[in-house]
């Protein structure tokens, strides 16, 4: 293997990402969903985030009792920047 095949495959590999909702391989996104999941995923951001406005100190599992959503979708929201919770 040449020296350079390394390099072009780190390359290759962050332009993909596996869907955070449906699995799929498609390009890297911002949120890791892919485009097709995109506004399923936008919905379910919207009632943790209704349901933050209401008690701003909150942790994952809190979330997931009042919201039903699971915790491995709100742990990519934050992993992702997009959620902050505190610890």
């Amino acid at each position: 293997m040449q020296r350079g095949n390394s390099n072009r495959i780190g390359e290759v590999k962050g332009k993909f990402m596996t869907c955070g909702i449906c699995g799929v391989i498609a390009g890297s996104s911002t949120y890791g969903v892919c485009p097709n999941c995109m506004q399923e995923d936008q919905k379910l951001f919207e009632v943790v985030r209704d349901a933050i406005k209401v008690n701003e100190i909150v942790t994952m599992e809190t979330i997931r009792k009042k919201t039903g959503i699971d915790t491995k979708t709100i742990k990519r929201w934050v992993d992702t920047g997009r959620l902050k919770l505190s610890q």
